[in-house]
């Protein structure tokens, strides 16, 4: 039988090196597995800008995701532009600058940052 292991699940809300710890042991994620990330920098390091491009260039081609990012430009773009379309909006928003920048700023603490700590 295997065993059970209790897991605070309110505590996973509030506590990230907790979260963390239980998706590890989920995911049976460790220190290998970090390493190999760690050591990707020297590859990802300089494509790092490309990535995020190509991301959001996905996300951009198909209609449902994109219209999530549409849907909440009136939360995030001061001069919203009531009259442009789905098809009309791009990635060069304030929103959208801001979102690839969070992505890169992500992709660059994943692979020289610790992952157990806040």
């Amino acid at each position: 039988m295997v065993e059970l292991k209790e897991i605070d699940e309110a505590r996973l809300y509030t506590d990230n090196v907790y979260r963390y710890s239980y998706y590890s042991a989920f995911v049976e994620f460790n220190e290998t597995d970090i390493k190999l990330i760690h050591d990707s920098v020297k590859f990802l390091g300089r494509r790092v800008d490309g990535l995020v491009d190509k991301v959001y260039d996905k996300l951009f081609s198909f209609s449902c995701t994109k219209e999530v990012f549409f849907q909440e430009r009136v939360k995030h773009d001061k001069d919203v532009d009531v009259d442009v379309n789905l098809n009309q909006y791009s990635q060069s928003t304030p929103q959208m600058l801001m979102r690839k920048a969070t992505l890169k700023s992500f992709i660059a603490k994943l692979v020289t940052k610790p992952y157990d700590e806040n």
